[in-house]
């Protein structure tokens, strides 16, 4: 192979991993899907914010106005998750609360994110502001 042909070889393996980079991971474990429930309120999404939810919450998010549940979590806009941890809510592991410290200058407030193992598959089944 000449140089020309292994240049253009390399220049679109980098694009396409870059690329494929760009997009947000979303792994079956609780800390990742609280996260992306997280960016999922905070961005206003509300598609992504049933995604993961249990059937009982996804059916009371399509009762209520979707306006009103990003208006409560609005206080969050302009902070930041300064810490996460999480903590055991069953003995068997099948429930845990995925806490986020959420800080910015004047203020911290931490959002929980119960989380519960479904068959398998991690979903929320609540979420509360402190």
């Amino acid at each position: 192979m000449n140089r020309r042909t292994v240049f253009i070889f390399l220049i679109s393996f980098i694009s396409i991993f870059s690329l494929y980079g760009c997009r947000k991971a979303v792994f079956n474990n609780p800390e990742s899907i609280a996260s992306y429930v997280v960016e999922s309120l905070l961005s206003g999404n509300y598609d992504n914010l049933k995604k993961y939810a249990i059937d009982d919450v996804s059916r009371n998010l399509d009762s209520a106005t979707a306006s009103a549940i990003f208006e409560k979590i609005s206080i969050f806009k302009n902070m930041y998750i300064e810490n996460l941890y999480v903590t055991e809510q069953s003995y068997d592991g099948t429930i845990k609360n995925v806490n986020f410290v959420m800080r910015n200058n004047q203020r911290k407030s931490i959002i929980c994110i119960t989380m519960v193992d479904d068959d398998g598959q991690w979903l929320y089944s609540n979420i509360q502001c402190k």
